[in-house]
């Protein structure tokens, strides 16, 4: 982070080192110590890094609430005229006339940037004092137009963020557009911005004050020592900056906020609860923002596991603040308070920001149901999860000329996966092959999975007729509760790997006759490892009371039963990390065809990517040189472990061991000569492959992964016609023994980067890794939150009030 001596220590070695390789050796290829191991790929397969683009800027709007018009304006050029922006802070010219104007400036604010760019982080700043804006060290750029105000604001900003130990920021200008603002708060040119509020804000009365009549004042700023408020915050959208922004408004500076976040025992009825954010991460959001638009305050993020929490239990709370929403969630908690002998706290009452971008709060119950809600964001990021699956990095596992491109569709008991199957067929003419039918045909007489069964089990388990009888099968299975487990290991190990070859003869038979898609249904898609046959995984998604009732009227179970034998699956919680999308399905079958049709297109326009067909530069290209042109794995193998190594690194809880990440070190490695670049190449693919924020041997795990990877390599290995062998230096397989070893042992040391001394292509890899935490300021924008969420990880409390920084070391002198 700005300011971090062991960022700056890391990041000037790097500088020094880039400088003087680009002046001796980035003319030249940095593959020539590549000891014979392959021929030197072409310089258009080197990490290409692009200039990093400002993503996070600051604009001036006014802070006069008869100006909100001015204000959308503002905030609309700003977010359009910044084209990588992610993140946008919005600063007020000047202090609003009281929180219910506040109110309506924020919401214009936010809504304007909603209605222009939906996925922009947008933050209005509450310290209208703050010079430099302590709160985002992230910043980069100062937002202005074509006069010397801007540049003078920006140039005032930098100065006052450099006296703070902060990076100064560039000015950028958004052109004329019609517009002349002045940072101060004065205009010049045509558009003042002056005239009526925007269609649809409500006036500055918007603020609902408690029923009691002993808690009825005029609310103002900074009138509270200590408050509280609290929700589910899931997927923090702009109607939480708002209920969170006028409670920290209602604080005086040093005054203390509770924030009492939704814990898992109070969401069993929430629509997709699976989809739900962790209960850290959701912590984690609520104090990013806060800390960034007022650091003045202390502010303790709270899981309750009741509906009350803290409120009714702290003595120090003064004042609750809710949305009209949960309006009665005030007075249930002061009920409860006078219960328990604790003083009555004041009653504030936000309005709701609505689902359009008219800049409007709603006022009426009735537009209730048009509010922005956590549940909406769920159901819509289903669609947009799917576009972004093969956004990045994608290459289907299957070959297109001799399979269809497949998904694998699985899901728990009763969730419909039949259903969504016959859908698809209808809908998009794509065969559906059924792994139950096909499991009943793997052991059939005169297979060899029958005998193996016969001979694991006895022959009583055979018919009349010589075929397995399932029920004398199952007798034996269930016969010892204490040996049931390892017997159906026994038989999974013989059926399994059948049916999936089976899947595959059936893939083929489906290309030769024209087909170019396919859906494989399997309930045990995951657990018997199929996912590894099918080019990506969807989820039927159900709720539990749905399932429920779906098995007592297909099978007559009674409420017991049923509970038992969902129970008894792995739960959809655990699935979803491992699928690429999720289909709910609490409804009729007609009711799928709208989801359906929104996510077919993203599936067509994927299919396509190949290992071989990668772009220049990608990270997927560098891989197939490894993998192909290196250690010379079939097509097929490399393709199958680069969808690992993808997947991995796209699992939804990473926030920074991703690919970018991987992107990076290989940026890094690239400027260096090295040894055995093959080597370093396959360290950093594997280094982080397991992560688990919880988990303190995440890379032993990584290692031993890599020494799986490096075993199922030499498996494959076959001897080459022109030598022999596939290894020129050994001889023998393409990963030696001494190889793996040593590949293993790097892995295992980025559990502590500076525990020893390192020298040659180990020092370049372990640096690689640290440089990529202490990339320049430039960086910071997209970077910033994907660090905090790794390094705010609280597993067994949400409470957090300080962070602690990236490994914590200093930097170790370069060998």
């Amino acid at each position: 982070m700005p300011g971090d001596p062991r960022a700056e220590v890391v990041a000037s070695r790097f500088a020094v080192a880039v400088i003087a390789v680009t002046a001796t050796a980035l003319a030249m290829t940095t593959w020539r110590h590549l000891k014979k191991r392959a021929g030197a790929p072409s310089d258009v397969e080197r990490i290409e890094r692009k200039a990093v683009a400002l993503d996070c800027g600051l604009i001036d709007v006014p802070g006069d609430a008869s100006l909100v018009a001015k204000v959308a304006s503002l905030v609309k050029l700003a977010v359009n005229g910044m084209p990588g922006c992610t993140r946008l802070y919005v600063r007020l010219s000047s202090t609003p006339s009281s929180i219910q104007a506040f109110e309506k400036v924020a919401t214009v604010a936010y809504a304007a940037a909603a209605a222009a760019k939906p996925d922009v982080d947008v933050r209005v700043l509450l310290d209208f004092n703050d010079q430099a804006i302590k709160g985002a060290p992230e910043l980069q750029a100062y937002l202005g137009f074509d006069d010397a105000s801007g540049a003078t604001a920006a140039a005032a900003l930098s100065e006052a963020r450099a006296a703070a130990g902060l990076a100064e920021v560039a000015y950028l200008s958004l052109g004329a557009e019609g517009v002349r603002f002045t940072p101060a708060g004065g205009t010049s040119g045509a558009a003042d911005g002056s005239g009526p509020p925007a269609a649809g804000v409500a006036g500055e009365g918007g603020a609902e004050i408690a029923t009691s009549s002993t808690m009825e004042l005029a609310f103002d700023y900074g009138q509270f020592k200590c408050l509280c408020l609290g929700g589910t915050f899931d997927r923090m959208h702009n109607g939480h900056k708002l209920l969170l922004s006028v409670a920290a408004l209602l604080l005086s500076d040093g005054g203390r906020m509770v924030i009492g976040v939704t814990g898992d025992q109070l969401l069993a009825k929430k629509a997709l609860k699976e989809l739900l954010e962790s209960g850290p991460v959701r912590c984690l959001r609520v104090l990013s923002f806060l800390r960034a638009v007022r650091p003045k305050l202390i502010y303790d993020a709270v899981k309750i596991t009741d509906p009350y929490g803290p409120a009714i239990v702290d003595p120090e709370l003064e004042a609750i603040v809710v949305s009209r929403e949960t309006a009665s969630g005030g007075a249930a908690c002061n009920k409860k308070r006078l219960e328990n002998g604790l003083n009555e706290m004041h009653v504030y009452t936000t309005g709701l920001m609505g689902k359009s971008t008219d800049n409007s709060t709603l006022d009426d119950a009735a537009d209730m149901k048009d509010k922005i809600s956590s549940s909406d964001i769920r159901n819509t990021s289903i669609v947009a999860k799917c576009a972004e699956v093969g956004a990045v990095e994608w290459a289907r596992r299957s070959d297109p000329e001799l399979e269809p491109y497949t998904i694998g569709l699985t899901g728990g008991i009763a969730c419909g996966k039949s259903t969504v199957s016959k859908r698809m067929a209808a809908l998009f003419n794509v065969p559906i092959v059924d792994c139950d039918k096909l499991g009943h045909k793997a052991y059939v007489k005169g297979t060899k999975c029958f005998e193996d069964v016969v001979n694991a089990f006895g022959a009583e388990i055979v018919g009349e007729d010589g075929e397995i009888e399932r029920k004398k099968l199952a007798g034996v299975l269930f016969s010892d509760p204490e040996t049931k487990a390892a017997k159906f290991e026994t038989l999974n190990g013989i059926v399994w790997p059948r049916i999936a070859e089976m899947i595959k003869e059936e893939k083929m038979r489906l290309k030769r006759e024209g087909a170019t898609f396919v859906v494989v249904e399997a309930a045990i898609l995951l657990e018997a490892g199929w996912d590894r046959i099918v080019d990506e995984v969807w989820l039927v998604l159900t709720s539990h009371k749905v399932q429920v009732a779906r098995l007592m009227e297909r099978n007559g179970f009674d409420e017991a039963e049923c509970d038992k034998r969902i129970s008894a699956q792995k739960p959809a919680a655990e699935r979803i990390p491992k699928c690429h999308v999720v289909v709910p399905n609490d409804g009729t079958a007609e009711e799928l065809d709208p989801l359906l049709t929104k996510l077919w297109p993203h599936v067509v326009d994927r299919a396509p990517a190949t290992l071989l067909n990668a772009p220049a530069g990608s990270l997927r290209q560098r891989w197939k040189w490894v993998a192909v042109d290196v250690l010379h794995m079939s097509v097929e193998l490399a393709s199958d472990w680069w969808r690992v190594i993808h997947d991995k690194h796209c699992e939804g809880h990473r926030h920074y061991h991703n690919l970018s990440h991987l992107s990076e070190m290989l940026f890094y490695a690239d400027q260096f000569e090295l040894s055995r670049p093959d080597s370093l190449f396959l360290a950093i693919f594997f280094h982080d492959i397991i992560y688990e924020p919880t988990l303190k041997d995440n890379e032993l795990k990584s290692a031993q992964l890599f020494r799986d990877f490096a075993a199922e390599v030499n498996a494959a290995y076959e001897p080459t016609s022109a030598g022999g062998a596939t290894n020129p230096l050994t001889g023998g397989p393409p990963l030696c023994k001494e190889d793996v070893d040593e590949v293993a042992a790097w892995i295992e040391r980025t559990a502590s980067h500076m525990n020893g001394p390192a020298e040659g292509d180990l020092a370049y890899f372990l640096d690689a890794d640290l440089a990529v935490l202490a990339r320049e300021p430039a960086g910071y924008g997209a970077r910033g939150g994907r660090l905090s969420c790794r390094d705010f990880w609280t597993p067994t409390s949400c409470t957090s009030t300080t962070g602690r920084a990236p490994h914590g070391k200093s930097a170790r002198a370069q060998t």
